[in-house]
């Protein structure tokens, strides 16, 4: 169920993320924020 159902969304978002994430062999948490809400954290290697 939406959170907000007066917005407009397909809510695929992150799953299409996470899909593109895990393509390029990283990872993609999700954490409390600090600040309140919730914070996305992408990780990839380095190209280095």
């Amino acid at each position: 169920k939406r959170l907000d159902e007066t917005k407009p969304g397909t809510g695929l978002g992150l799953a299409i993320v996470a899909d593109l994430v895990n393509e390029y062999g990283g990872s993609l948490a999700l954490e409390r924020s600090g600040m309140g809400g919730l914070r996305a954290v992408v990780r990839l290697r380095s190209l280095q």
